[in-house]
């Protein structure tokens, strides 16, 4: 259909998609969103664009890359900003992760500094390390001024282990948890972002016809175009406010009118 039709850019979306995107083997500009996780092999190209120069990328490789991966996973900066604007007694930030979010969390490093958080890291290669970190880091957490940061990875956060120990042992200590999972919210996490699909389908165009734009440049003949990763911007915000009441935060009425969905949905 792509090779009959000749479109200006491609739009890709999901697991099956990613798969699909994959398998273009035209020189179309390919967008790839609503996945959490980019590719191994787009990872890879951004940690080591040069060792890659000479093999992923080269024009008869296949399968090929999209040209830009825009995941559903929240930019640090927008967790960042809205955990300063929530609890702006929170100085510091723990995170346990997996491998696999490093690009994420090297991300997160640099959006901390310019909120003037200290972000901590903790690396666990699955949910027994996970489980032992987050045991750790929570005995030694100063409650008025960190936080907790879960991420949406099932190597190192789920919801049958991690997420009860956390929020337990949350509640009992009064300590701001916040997440990239949507569900933790409904549980008991402050608040969490999520996407809005409106604003993030136009993006996902508008990403299109810009690389279109970029593909006619005459610089672009010449140089290499590795992959490029966005964390989600266009997102929402869920905000549990038994959890907030019950770490004694107070909500304006300019703030409380920016939530997006507010948990217990039917009081409590």
């Amino acid at each position: 259909k792509i090779r009959q039709h000749s479109p200006d850019f491609v739009i890709s979306l999901g697991s099956r998609g990613k798969v699909a995107a994959f398998s273009i083997s035209t020189a179309i500009p390919v967008v790839l969103g609503a996945i959490l996780s980019p590719d191994s092999s787009v990872l890879l190209a951004l940690q080591q664009p040069s060792m890659l120069a000479s093999t992923a990328f080269t024009p008869l490789r296949q399968p090929r890359l999209p040209d830009l991966t825009v995941s559903l996973t929240p930019a640090p900066e927008q967790l960042f900003n809205q955990l300063r604007n929530l609890a702006p007694n929170i100085r510091g930030v723990h995170v346990v992760y997996h491998k696999n979010d490093t690009e994420l969390i090297n991300d997160a490093r640099a959006a901390a500094k310019r909120f003037g958080l200290n972000l901590t890291v903790h690396q666990a290669q699955d949910l027994k390390q996970s489980a032992l970190a987050h045991s750790q880091l929570m005995a030694n957490l100063k409650s008025e001024t960190e936080a907790l940061w879960l991420l949406q990875n099932p190597e190192v956060v789920d919801n049958h282990l991690i997420l009860p120990m956390v929020l337990k042992t949350a509640w009992q200590r009064k300590f701001v948890v916040i997440s990239n999972n949507f569900s933790h919210v409904k549980h008991g996490v402050l608040f969490t972002l999520y996407p809005d699909n409106y604003r993030l389908g136009k993006h996902l165009w508008q990403s299109g016809a810009d690389l279109v734009i970029a593909a006619e440049s005459p610089a672009s003949t010449t140089l290499l175009k590795l992959p490029q990763l966005e964390w989600l911007q266009q997102t929402r915000l869920a905000v549990n406010i038994r959890t907030a009441r019950h770490l004694g935060l107070k909500f304006s009425e300019r703030q409380q009118r920016q939530f997006d969905l507010i948990f217990p949905r039917h009081g409590g």
